[in-house]
């Protein structure tokens, strides 16, 4: 497992990535857990390669987002178990992912520093600018719905913050 988040929605609904690929549902029983669950109530099938994050939509019931190994960053439906939309040629592995505070956009950044912005209801509504030049792992969180922070480094291996406008990326 790389990484879980419990959905806003349902207590009881867990999401697993895995290494193995998929994003793994799991249901726990009411009342708590007795035993160790082994087998998952649903799996969500599309990376190619592990897959290294996820994010529930936070207003939208059975929505989520996951990036991958891949470099790709793919919405699914839950309910219908069905990834709805593909966003693919990050150019890099996502090193963070976050919806914005409305839901309708969001932010992610991958290794070697760029960063994108994009509505998750249009496929290919992608604005993308370069964050921090350096190689190692950035980050981003939403101020609000229209302007994020990001934290990385530069070529130097010196520490960076940024503001950004995200109507203002390209």
């Amino acid at each position: 497992m790389t990484d879980c988040d419990f959905s806003p929605f349902n207590d009881a609904l867990l999401a697993t990535a895995s290494e193995d690929g998929s994003v793994k549902l799991w249901v726990t029983p009411q009342g708590g857990l007795t035993e160790h669950l082994k087998n998952s109530d649903a799996t969500l099938l599309g990376h190619t390669k592990k897959v290294m994050g996820i994010a529930w939509h936070k207003s939208a019931d059975n929505i989520i987002a996951s990036h991958g190994g891949d470099n790709t960053v793919r919405i699914w439906d839950v309910e219908q178990q069905a990834n709805t939309i593909t966003f693919a040629g990050l150019g890099n592995v996502a090193t963070a992912m976050k919806w914005s505070p409305l839901g309708d956009k969001l932010g992610v950044i991958t290794k070697g520093g760029n960063l994108l912005s994009f509505d998750p209801r249009v496929e290919g509504s992608v604005a993308t600018t370069m964050a921090h030049a350096g190689s190692k792992a950035q980050k981003l969180a939403w101020i609000d719905d229209e302007s994020f922070f990001t934290a990385g480094f530069n070529k130097q291996a010196e520490r960076e913050y940024c503001l950004w406008d995200a109507r203002a990326l390209d």
